[in-house]
């Protein structure tokens, strides 16, 4: 644990590990996801890789299959190491010199379907991410699975020179806010056009024309995934259930009645210390790992509201400078609880042998039922319900 972190009481005083002793479909899924041996895989490069089932066609992706098979001429491969570090996937640099000049490449391996959902997932998220703003992510290449072994996927990407430090305050939140002034949702609904994958969890994203709507399926997986991994308790369902009755609908109906509304704006997803870094040629903040949806844009300062990230309050200051809260103001502050709730729960149905991040949402559900326990009570129901 990092010294400066040592005495927050987030991380102190917390239960020992007491999950389910029986095996669930959720442990198996987190247990095959992590069980890729680091260099396994990242000794070479497979001799026939293919375009996984999805048709993502276009020239820059038959190109990067081009470099990945036997390499068009004038290109030469010169080495494929691994780079980084990743939970789920192994990771990879590749080199090459093509007409001279050498060109680098950013290789993510996984196994099984959900690895595979999770890399179609990243891939199409970090395509819209680089459609609107291209200097603010690597350039997503291709996705596909090696013929050699089909429980292998391989997400490629261009290679970027990062340093290990995370975004200034006076730059990250400035290049979000224009993320998500530019990033609109093509069919005016909350979703995306595939599943994106929170942790070991798919998360479905089927389009929805409410954000509250959106938002209840997104917490209701995530939430029975966590259940698998680590146990159901009534304490728990009893949370949920009045999270899903009373605190959502408090703090997120008012956003899109009585008058109001909020556009679906695509957020990177999962924006946090770990997915965030510094272009170490431009000096300009650089962001990846995206697990994106179209999503009410403060839904992405959930991350930003917990003590154990670097990435914190001063960052969700300065981006209010660029990108001011969603009426009813008043209720910003409990919205980012409640959006942080959800990346805690994401973070406890992430480790097998870990119940410090379930001792954190529950303390995230116990402080909003306390506080609404009368739920919403204006005029309107949900514009979903409205149009039925």
């Amino acid at each position: 644990m990092d010294s400066h972190r040592a005495n927050v009481q987030e991380f102190a005083d917390l239960p020992a590990y007491t999950g389910p002793g029986i095996a669930t479909q959720a442990r198996k899924i987190i247990a095959d996801l992590t069980a890729l041996s680091a260099g396994e895989y990242i000794r070479t490069l497979d001799a026939n890789v293919k375009a996984c089932k999805n048709s993502f066609a276009g020239s820059m992706v038959r190109k990067a299959l081009l470099i990945m098979t036997g390499l068009p001429s004038g290109c030469v491969f010169t080495k494929i190491h691994p780079h980084g570090s990743a939970y789920w996937t192994s990771t990879a640099a590749i080199s090459t010199v093509q007409d001279g000049e050498p060109r680098n490449f950013f290789l993510k391996l996984t196994r099984t379907d959900v690895g595979l959902s999770n890399l179609i997932g990243e891939y199409t998220s970090m395509k819209a991410i680089h459609a609107a703003t291209p200097d603010f992510s690597p350039v997503p290449l291709a996705v596909g699975t090696y013929a050699a072994n089909p429980d292998i996927h391989f997400y490629l990407a261009s290679y970027v020179d990062m340093t290990d430090e995370v975004p200034e305050v006076d730059q990250l939140p400035a290049k979000l806010a224009e993320l998500h002034s530019k990033a609109l949702s093509p069919n005016g609904k909350f979703g995306f056009s595939v599943p994106t994958n929170m942790g070991a969890c798919v998360q479905p994203n089927e389009w929805t024309s409410s954000w509250e709507e959106c938002f209840n399926r997104l917490i209701s997986v995530q939430f029975e995934f966590e259940q698998e991994v680590h146990g159901h308790t009534d304490e728990m369902r009893g949370l949920h259930r009045a999270m899903l009755d009373k605190v959502i609908p408090r703090l997120l109906r008012p956003l899109e009645t009585e008058g109001r509304s909020i556009q679906p704006r695509f957020v990177h997803g999962d924006l946090w210390d770990g997915n965030a870094s510094v272009d170490a040629t431009t000096d300009q903040p650089i962001i990846f790992d995206a697990s994106g949806m179209y999503a009410h844009n403060e839904y992405e300062l959930g991350a930003w509201n917990l003590p154990r990230h670097k990435i914190y309050r001063a960052y969700i200051q300065e981006y209010q400078r660029h990108f001011p809260p969603s009426a009813p103001e008043e209720d910003f502050e409990d919205r980012l609880m409640l959006y942080r709730y959800r990346f805690n729960l994401t973070s406890s149905g992430s480790y097998l042998d870990n119940m410090r991040f379930r001792a954190l949402t529950i303390d995230d559900m116990k402080y909003l039922t306390t506080k609404y326990t009368d739920g919403y009570q204006g005029p309107e129901q949900t514009k979903a319900g409205a149009e039925s």
